[in-house]
């Protein structure tokens, strides 16, 4: 795994631009933390939720183990998960899918990155709703457990990776993502 650390706390300062979202730490703990970030994008819920499946297009490369984003995917069907191949016939389970209502709700559940080696688990919750020509997307992930320092410090560097992935989906289904 390529430096997670130094790649989330450079996410975390660079800033995001030219987009529509809100972002909040809703609360944030010595023992866990909820982010939710807000998204208005331009394309239709059925679009939108297909890019959103087809994660490996859209999620930067630079938070995988692979160093290449093109090995993730996400299989939004019972007993999916959001996966990654490594050499060798390797592979790392990010996530685990536990909730899908097509085109309105997908709930997964896991600790991204750093965390999955601590004693962290985490459940985000993406919600799609049409609004006429535009689809409105909440994330929300709570993550919790046992992190040596707490969760407080660390809050800000997840708000800001969760942010630079769901910018990078709208970008792709606005047609504005730069390749990398």
């Amino acid at each position: 795994m390529k430096s997670h650390v130094s790649c989330l706390l450079v996410a975390a300062v660079v800033p995001i631009l030219c987009s529509v979202s809100s972002a909040e730490i809703t609360e944030s703990t010595d023992h866990g933390a909820t982010i939710q970030h807000r998204y208005e994008i331009n394309g239709f819920v059925d679009d939108v939720y297909l890019h959103f499946e087809r994660v490996g297009t859209w999620w930067s490369s630079a938070h995988s183990w692979s160093g290449d984003s093109r090995n993730m995917t996400l299989t939004l069907k019972p007993g999916g998960a959001f996966l990654e191949a490594l050499p060798n016939d390797g592979f790392v389970e990010h996530m685990r899918v536990i909730y899908v209502a097509p085109q309105r709700l997908v709930r997964l559940k896991g600790a991204l990155g750093p965390f999955q080696e601590k004693a962290v688990d985490g459940t985000m919750t993406v919600r799609f709703e049409s609004a006429d020509q535009k689809t409105k997307i909440t994330v929300t992930y709570a993550i919790g457990g046992f992190l040596p320092g707490g969760f407080t410090s660390v809050a800000p560097v997840v708000d800001g990776v969760i942010d630079e992935q769901f910018h990078r989906l709208k970008q792709r289904v606005e047609g504005t993502l730069q390749t990398e």
